[in-house]
């Protein structure tokens, strides 16, 4: 995701009228390389990693609640919050853009060439609903990602859609209808428990603190 998103929101006052200016140049300066490693990486960096890379600065950065830890995991909270709304808008313009094309072809093709078009343009990751005659479209594994962050549950969200790509999407005995209702199954199933006891853990809690003092 980080290819499609290589960029995020910088801005200066607020960094100038924050905590971290309280802190040495050299901390300041490694705290912008830990951002960028931390929006490179899709907002999922260890702890760990970052102490063996940056060393000390890391603790300093942690005992003044610049960065935060979850469960072994870095939280920079600006970070999360433009990485979900960023994640959200390119892949509502992909769709969009996909749709755009899809419509422009159709209005030159010719009447014998409509339905083949259709056929074509119905994905194998979309499903038909048979009881309304809706089309369903299977998320992406980042729509997945970024709906446990908003929801901040413990789901893991590529186990998750593992799970459901190699059943064929189905709930049950039956085709998913509504995949974010699947996910909010799984914060109340046992799926999350046995997550948590046999793999790392995964940070999708974004209550950190704000990295500047309101002015």
């Amino acid at each position: 995701m980080s290819k499609e998103l290589p960029y995020f929101k910088f801005e200066p006052n607020q960094w100038l009228t924050g905590d971290i200016t309280l802190e040495s140049m050299e901390v300041q300066g490694i705290f912008i390389n830990v951002c960028a490693l931390y929006w490179s990486k899709d907002c999922r960096v260890a702890i760990a990693g970052l102490q063996q890379r940056y060393g000390g600065a890391i603790v300093r950065l942690l005992e003044s609640g610049i960065l935060k830890e979850k469960e072994g995991f870095a939280v920079i909270e600006f970070l999360d919050e433009q990485w979900v709304e960023l994640s959200c808008r390119h892949q509502k313009n992909v769709e969009n853009g996909r749709m755009g094309g899809f419509k422009s072809s159709l209005a030159k093709a010719t009447p014998k060439h409509l339905e083949e078009k259709r056929r074509e343009e119905i994905r194998i990751d979309n499903t038909l609903d048979a009881p309304t005659q809706r089309v369903v479209t299977r998320p992406t594994i980042d729509e997945v990602k970024a709906y446990c962050i908003e929801r901040k549950n413990q789901v893991d969200a590529d186990k998750w859609f593992d799970h459901y790509t190699s059943n064929g999407w189905l709930v049950g005995k039956n085709k998913m209808r509504d995949w974010k209702a699947a996910v909010r199954t799984w914060e109340r199933s046992q799926f999350t428990q046995t997550t948590s006891l046999q793999q790392k853990p995964v940070r999708v809690d974004k209550a950190a603190p704000a990295l500047y003092k309101p002015s």
